[in-house]
């Protein structure tokens, strides 16, 4: 299997480069945009629940006159007002939004430096300094905790997953780097995801294959599923994944923890997502289809949108994102966000559409 398998789902910038350059954005509402400025005052409180409702981002390479990646550009805001818009330098990532901020993470060569983003009122809030490599990172579900994963700066070499305390900065390895296994070949990509219980998802995928480990944080129990594709989520104790594939589409399956039996949820996708219970997925002729697992999984699959929209990815590895709510997937043309007002929310549990901040949670 070749690398070039991967790419449809792991998008850091230089992949993205090799696909597209940084294309503007619609201005939201028609609202003019203005850089980030400054630093979140102390006293200045979380956004509300309609502006954290309404959050997004977006990363897109900044190519120069020779297309050489010159800068990674952060477009971030609220659905109905300002677009905030800053360049960063080629190795950066942004993941969330949570509670209406990004966790947005950029290395200038010396030190990788984490900061939180205010998608209303466009300041910073500086969250970590570190010497190692930080190549992604994302946010438990109330915003109080990160998970990084770092390489180290000289040789590369894998140095495991990180929890971080946001209030207090302080930062531990709750993941050991990964053991070296000839199966899956050298490790590319290792990608981050919370699920809604907590649970830790760290994916570390060769040129062959992935390998999962769910971090049970409250007991620090590591569960390993092997010979899999990208991860798409966790439900109970289901893990979501993309089956190990040639080339996209490729079949979406659940894995059990505790037995590790393999239920087959769809023959062919090319994104999916998941939303409580409920997988959510394109196939190759655009087409959005959902269906339930776990206690539900004898349901059959059924088509809830066409019109060429697409699961948004929401992990570390996501080059945009927009809040969502328990049960619910964005979906945005190729799935990836554009113009922000073209997003779409889908409620899996009622089977409905609305706009980024419309349903307020």
């Amino acid at each position: 299997m070749e690398l070039g398998r991967w790419v449809k789902f792991f998008t850091p910038l230089a992949v993205l480069t090799a696909v597209t350059a940084a294309s503007p954005l619609a201005p939201p509402g028609g609202s003019g945009v203005r850089a980030p400025v400054g630093t979140c005052a102390a006293d200045v409180a979380a956004p509300s629940a309609a502006v954290a409702a309404a959050a997004w981002y977006r990363l897109d390479p900044v190519l120069d006159g020779g297309g050489t990646l010159a800068a990674a550009r952060l477009s971030a805001g609220i659905a109905s007002s300002a677009t905030f818009r800053v360049d960063l330098p080629t190795e950066s990532f942004a993941s969330g939004p949570v509670g209406g901020r990004i966790l947005v993470g950029d290395d200038d060569g010396v030190r990788s430096r984490l900061r939180l983003m205010d998608t209303a009122r466009g300041c910073w809030t500086l969250a970590g300094l570190e010497s190692a490599v930080v190549r992604s990172a994302v946010m438990d579900a109330d915003a109080s905790v990160m998970y990084e994963h770092r390489v180290d700066r000289s040789s590369r070499a894998d140095l495991g997953v990180w929890q971080r305390d946001v209030a207090s900065g302080r930062a531990e390895r709750v993941l050991e780097p990964i053991a070296q296994d000839d199966a899956y070949g050298r490790t590319f990509t290792t990608e981050l995801a919370v699920a809604a219980d907590g649970r830790v998802i760290a994916t570390s995928c060769g040129a062959r294959a992935c390998r999962s480990r769910v971090l049970d944080t409250a007991s620090g129990q590591v569960a390993l599923v092997p010979a899999i594709g990208p991860t798409i989520g966790l439900a109970g104790d289901q893990l979501v994944a993309m089956a190990v594939c040639d080339a996209l589409p490729c079949g979406v399956q659940a894995v059990d923890l505790r037995t590790g039996t393999r239920q087959r949820v769809a023959d062919s996708a090319t994104e999916a997502a998941l939303g409580g219970s409920a997988v959510v997925w394109t196939d190759a002729r655009g087409t959005v289809w959902q269906r339930q697992i776990g206690a539900d999984a004898g349901s059959a699959a059924h088509a809830v949108a066409a019109a060429g929209l697409a699961p948004v990815r929401g992990t570390s590895l996501a080059s945009s994102g927009a809040a969502t709510a328990a049960g619910t997937v964005v979906l945005a043309p190729g799935g990836r966000i554009g113009d922000p007002l073209a997003v779409r929310v889908l409620n899996t549990k009622q089977g409905l559409l609305s706009r980024v901040g419309e349903v307020v949670p």
